[in-house]
C-alpha cells in the first residue's frame, strides 16, 4: 500500500529539473463530526483534517548568493512552494454507529473530501517548459493517495469552490511578485482543468480500477451563467488507459469518457439541508446556517446564492462536485495501514499550526524573506508533522503522456474553434477567458 510520500514523488516525477523536494504533512486522527444540517438518514460521519506543505531546494538568485548563514546550503535555498489543506469524511448510512470508523468494513460507505484551500508562492517565475505547476502536481499526488487510501469504498467525492483570493496558507505572498494571481473567471478554468488532469492521472496510473465500468459524475455550477454559453457542458471529455498507451494496445481508441454536467448532483426539489453537505468557510453553508433555509430546496437555495456578495454580480465563484466510483478491495477493510507510522495529531494541535503559519513573523513577500520564514515554520511546525524528502527525476511516467495526450486534444480544440471563429466572424476577437470555457457565439 502506497503512502502519500509515495505517491507524491510519482506526481512530480515528470519533472526533469532534478530538484530536491521537501513535504510536511499533518494530519489529524479521525473524530466524529456532523456533515448535515437536517440529517433525517441519521448518518455516522468521521472527519480527519490534511494540511501538505510542498519545500523544495532551488538555486539561489544572485542576490542571495554571497549569503554564508543557515538559510542556504550548498547554494541552494529551501522554500514553501505549495500548500493544500483538505478534509476528509467518511459516510456512513443509518443507525450503525460503527459505520463511519476506519477499522469497519468499507462496504457501503462513501469517502467525501473537501478542498478547503490551496496556494502557491514559487520561489522563481514558472518556465514556460514545466510541463504542470507545483500545486497542480501536489493536487495529482494527493489525490492519487486517497484512491489508494480508500480504494474498496463505494465512491471517492471531491468537493470544492473557486474563490479568488490572493493569498491562503502562504502570509503575505500576495506582494511576492513571483505569485501568479488568477481572476476569478480563469480560477474556474483552472480548477476544471485540473479535474480533468487529476481523471486522467489516476484512470492512466491505476489499472486495479474498472475503466469500462465506471460511470464518473462531474458537476460544475457557476451562479448567474447560462449554460448555453458554456462550451464545456455536455462536451466528453477524454480518458486515456493505460493499456493504450504502451504495450500492444498503443494507438488504439479504446477509451473512457465523462462529461461535465452544469448544477449541482441534486434533485432541484429535494430538502436542501438534508442532502447538501455542509462544510466550514462555505457560502453554501453559510445560506443553510440561516433560519429561513429550513425549508428551502435545492433549487431555491441556487436563487438565494445567486443574490449573494460572493457569487453575484461582478463575482464567478464554481462549485465543483467530482464523483469516482472505487470498486471493492477486500485488502482495504482497514484504512488504519495506510496511515501505520503517520503522526496524528488533534484538532487542537492543527489550530496551533494554522496559527503558526499567519504568525506575524512569517512573509513571503519578497524570496529572501520567503527562504527565512520557510526555514522557520519548518523548525515550529516540527512538533506536528510528518516530514519526507524526495528527488524529481523524469522517468517517461505515466502522467507525462496523460499531459501530452491532454494538450493535443485541447491544441486541437482550439484550433477547430478558432478555424470556426474564422469562418464565421470576420471581426476582431475579444478572448473573454480561454477556447475551453466560453463558446463564442456566432454572429
Amino acid at each position: 500500500m502506497q503512502k502519500l510520500e509515495n505517491c507524491l514523488n510519482k506526481a512530480f516525477s515528470i519533472l526533469e529539473d532534478h530538484e530536491q523536494y521537501n513535504c510536511i504533512s499533518c494530519i489529524t486522527k479521525p473524530l466524529e463530526t456532523s456533515l448535515y444540517k437536517n440529517d433525517s438518514k441519521n448518518r455516522h460521519v468521521t472527519e480527519q483534517k490534511v494540511l501538505i506543505l510542498l519545500g523544495k531546494k532551488s538555486k539561489a538568485n544572485q542576490s542571495l548568493g554571497n549569503r554564508s548563514d543557515e538559510s542556504l546550503e550548498n547554494g541552494l535555498a529551501f522554500q514553501f512552494v505549495a500548500g493544500i489543506q483538505t478534509r476528509e469524511y467518511i459516510v456512513g448510512e443509518g443507525s450503525n454507529q460503527e459505520n463511519g470508523n476506519l477499522g469497519e468494513k468499507s462496504l457501503g460507505r462513501r469517502v467525501l473530501v473537501y478542498i478547503e484551500k490551496v496556494d502557491s508562492c514559487n520561489s522563481s517565475k514558472i518556465s514556460g517548459s514545466q510541463k504542470a505547476g507545483n500545486v497542480r502536481l501536489l493536487l495529482l499526488g494527493y489525490f492519487d493517495y486517497l484512491v489508494e487510501k480508500y480504494m474498496g469504498f463505494g465512491s471517492l467525492e471531491v468537493y470544492t469552490f473557486s474563490k479568488s483570493q490572493p493569498e491562503y496558507l502562504f502570509a503575505s505572498s500576495k506582494l511576492n511578485p513571483n505569485k501568479r494571481l488568477l481572476s476569478s473567471t480563469l480560477l474556474v478554468s483552472w480548477w476544471r482543468k485540473t479535474m480533468d488532469l487529476m481523471i486522467a492521472y489516476i484512470y492512466n496510473s491505476r489499472s486495479e480500477l474498472d475503466f469500462k465500468a465506471s460511470k464518473i459524475c462531474a458537476n460544475l455550477w457557476i451562479p448567474n451563467t447560462d449554460p448555453n454559453t458554456c462550451k464545456w457542458v455536455n462536451q466528453q471529455q477524454v480518458v486515456y488507459n493505460k493499456s493504450i498507451l504502451d504495450g500492444e494496445n498503443e494507438g488504439k481508441e479504446q477509451t473512457v469518457t465523462f462529461s461535465w454536467k452544469f448544477g449541482f448532483p441534486f434533485d432541484g426539489n429535494e430538502l436542501a439541508s438534508g442532502c447538501i453537505p455542509c462544510f466550514p468557510d462555505d457560502p453554501i453553508t453559510r445560506q443553510l446556517a440561516k433560519k429561513e433555509s429550513a425549508g428551502w430546496s435545492v433549487n431555491h437555495l441556487s436563487e438565494m446564492l445567486s443574490i449573494t456578495e460572493e457569487c453575484g454580480s461582478g463575482h464567478q465563484t464554481g462549485f465543483f462536485y467530482l464523483t469516482i466510483p472505487l470498486p471493492p478491495s477486500a485488502a482495504n477493510d482497514n484504512i488504519e495501514e495506510t496511515l501505520h507510522g503517520r503522526k496524528l495529531v488533534s484538532n487542537e494541535d492543527m489550530k496551533n499550526v494554522e496559527m503558526i503559519l499567519f504568525d506575524r513573523s512569517v512573509d513571503f513577500s519578497t524570496e529572501e524573506l520567503a527562504i527565512k520564514s520557510s526555514l522557520n515554520l519548518v523548525e515550529k511546525l516540527k512538533p506536528y508533522v510528518n516530514d519526507y524528502q524526495f528527488v524529481s527525476v523524469d522517468c517517461s511516467s505515466s502522467i507525462q503522456k496523460v499531459l501530452e495526450k491532454m494538450k493535443n486534444v485541447q491544441n486541437k480544440r482550439k484550433n477547430q474553434d478558432e478555424n470556426d471563429k474564422a469562418g464565421s466572424d470576420n471581426g476582431p476577437r475579444t478572448n473573454i477567458l480561454s477556447g475551453m470555457l466560453i463558446k463564442r457565439k456566432k454572429k
